[in-house]
């Protein structure tokens, strides 16, 4: 009986000892699958040699241009429909002319095309073309509306802008400088100098292109004024000028009133044409002047030493030919618009002949040296002021300490710092 008993008691422990020791076996290792903790490296491809350059093949040669066909016309005197006609009839164009067309002109034009020769024809009869295919219509130049475009937007701008540059050397000891006993004190002063530039700059281009247009048109109106027209407005002008010089021999008679006679005079004279004659573009930088090709002189005299007491010009040109002396305000002048007082005299010399500025030169120079100045021109520079700051700034601190005692806290001290700037 104790003996079975036993057995399974030992079968027990046996199987205890077996579960303890497979508990112990470390488990059994995996594969893990490629990839899945990190990623290989994978050598770059080698690619292959890029090809050798090639030098760019050349361009092309352009194609030859068909080529303009050329005239040669060779006229003169003749009437401006005429040779229009034969011009169309040659050049097998066709043609459409106004009825108000008029006029002869005199070309030599030699192997020119079309166009250049219309052009030559238009500014000597004052016409008009247009060229629309084989259609050439041909109009007298007078005004006509024609729309441009501008590319600009609708905007007008002012900028003002301001620079300035300061330099100040500051005072190393801002405190009293005492001198013992005396209490006498001096302050050391600074030196500063402040330069400021202020700019200011107006971009209105619609504003000017519009002044600038109208400028143009009025000075071209001017231009293109007939004789007849030309001789009215020039009669109109000295009649003017006549009625203020009688204004102002009343007024040289008039004594303690002559100035306000004068005044009333020539203080409001009309404005001439002459602002038509400019059109300034300061967006484009260029200037537009309606005038001859003439230019003006300026001649210095130097009198000789028996004229420097002055010239008796009524005994001067006794027996020249082609002068006349006219002395105006002298007593028994020959002018008849005679100034007094303070205004005269006057020694006006016109010459009848044909060249005039020649003679006029050869009688200053016989009273001594002249010498013709350059020319007077405008010129214009870059006349702008400009900033420049070159310095080595030396930064320093100004410490003050201020020290304040109460009961039953102590000493309590307060630092105050100040940086300066040496310049």
């Amino acid at each position: 009986m104790n003996a079975v008993s036993k057995r399974p008691a030992l079968t027990r422990l046996i199987l205890s000892s077996l579960v303890f020791l497979g508990g112990c076996v470390p488990p059994k290792a995996f594969d893990t699958s490629p990839g899945h903790i990190s990623q290989p490296a994978q050598a770059a491809p080698i690619a292959p040699p890029p090809a050798p350059v090639k030098a760019l093949p050349a361009l092309a040669p352009p194609r030859p241009s068909a080529p303009v066909p050329t005239y040669t016309v060779v006229v003169n005197d003749v009437p401006v429909k005429d040779l229009l006609f034969s011009i169309a009839r040659d050049t097998q164009y066709n043609i459409d002319l106004h009825p108000g067309i008029s006029g002869n002109v005199s070309l030599n034009a030699v192997q020119e095309p079309l166009p250049a020769i219309l052009d030559r024809i238009a500014r000597q009869a004052n016409l008009r073309y247009e060229m629309n295919g084989r259609t050439v219509s041909i109009m007298p130049d007078t005004p006509y509306v024609k729309t441009y475009s501008v590319n600009y937007v609708n905007v007008a701008r002012n900028t003002t802008s301001s620079v300035g540059v300061a330099a100040q050397i500051a005072s190393t000891g801002g405190g009293n400088i005492g001198t013992g006993a005396t209490g006498t004190s001096s302050t050391a002063t600074g030196n500063s100098s402040t330069t400021t530039v202020a700019s200011q700059s107006s971009n209105d281009l619609w504003t000017v292109l519009a002044d600038n247009i109208r400028t143009l048109l009025a000075g071209t109106r001017a231009v293109t004024q007939s004789n007849e027209e030309r001789a009215a407005r020039l009669d109109a002008e000295k009649a003017e000028r006549a009625e203020r010089v009688s204004q102002a021999e009343a007024a040289s008679k008039a004594g303690a009133g002559a100035a306000s006679l004068f005044t009333a005079a020539f203080a409001n004279q009309p404005a001439g044409d002459g602002k038509n004659d400019v059109a300034v573009n300061p967006v484009a930088g260029t200037v537009s002047v309606l005038g001859t090709a003439k230019q003006q002189e300026l001649v210095q005299q130097y009198l000789d030493r028996q004229y420097r007491a002055g010239i008796d010009w009524s005994r001067a040109l006794q027996g020249s030919v082609g002068w006349k002396i006219d002395t105006i305000g002298a007593v028994g002048g020959s002018s008849s618009n005679a100034l007094a007082g303070s205004l005269a005299p006057f020694i006006q010399a016109t010459y009848n002949g044909g060249n005039g500025f020649q003679a006029a030169i050869d009688l200053l120079e016989s009273y001594g040296n002249t010498k013709v100045l350059s020319s007077p021109k405008l010129m214009a520079l870059n006349n702008q002021t400009a900033l420049l700051k070159v310095v080595n700034n030396l930064v320093y601190f100004t410490v003050k300490a201020d020290t304040v005692s109460t009961a039953n806290v102590g000493a309590t001290t307060t630092f105050t710092t100040t940086p300066q700037t040496v310049p």
